[in-house]
């Protein structure tokens, strides 16, 4: 019996250990496997399986299989399910896989799971897409900074903003700074104002010098400090 068989024997067992290895040894040497096809039928099937370790290695694994794998559009509905998946765990790691997978349309569900019912998820999302410098994350971003519901995600929103830098950004950020209720979203609309080089952002922050909040005063003489080296501020 060869390697490949092997782990598929694994992958029907009624061992939940048995089919946890085989979903693992799947996506990890997908690339060198014989028979792709075969290996990809059994990977599509312990998507679905009933246990959440079985799941949560294929989550954790995934982004290795991923390039070879020749059902793409299956391949990412499967991903999706993932991202729905009843269990916490599984569904963070399987964002997190969404990161690694070299290709255009990760960044697509990553931008779509900004929307997800769960706030941990979205937290995870923002924090992924805080490197990330491109076009398509400004509108979602700007949205997920005005209407996410968690102040935390909010604040994590303004801060991959202010990595972006783009000048759409900046009335968006202006307007959290001033009217946003949650302390957290405030201090990373003032961070993200001073790694933007815009003139408009001089006078908030002029203004939040003289916020009641010392954190924010401190916040904003750090990012007056910072914009010193790019735009005219008069002390």
């Amino acid at each position: 019996m060869s390697n490949q068989e092997k782990i598929h024997e694994k992958s029907l067992s009624r061992n939940v250990n048995e089919r946890r290895d085989a979903a693992k040894q799947l996506c990890t040497i997908f690339a060198i496997l014989p028979d792709q096809e075969q290996a990809w039928e059994d990977l599509h099937r312990l998507i679905q399986d009933e246990s959440r370790e079985v799941r949560f290695a294929l989550a954790n694994s995934i982004a290795y299989a991923f390039p070879f794998i020749s059902d793409k559009e299956q391949a990412w509905t499967d991903l999706d399910r993932l991202i729905q998946d009843k269990d916490s765990e599984v569904r963070m790691m399987t964002v997190k896989s969404l990161r690694e997978i070299k290709d255009d349309r990760a960044l697509e569900y990553l931008i779509k799971a900004l929307s997800h019912n769960d706030k941990y998820v979205r937290e995870l999302v923002v924090n992924l897409l805080l490197n990330i410098k491109d076009e398509r994350v400004v509108e979602p971003l700007i949205s997920a900074l005005k209407n996410d519901k968690y102040g935390y995600v909010r604040g994590l929103a303004a801060l991959a903003l202010g990595e972006i830098k783009s000048e759409r950004v900046v009335e968006p950020l202006i307007h959290a700074l001033k009217s946003d209720k949650e302390k957290v979203v405030r201090i990373g609309a003032v961070i993200a104002l001073g790694n933007i080089e815009n003139e408009r952002v001089v006078e908030p922050l002029i203004e939040a010098l003289k916020d009641e909040d010392s954190d924010i005063r401190l916040f904003a003489i750090y990012s007056m400090h910072k914009g010193q080296n790019s735009l005219k501020i008069d002390h």
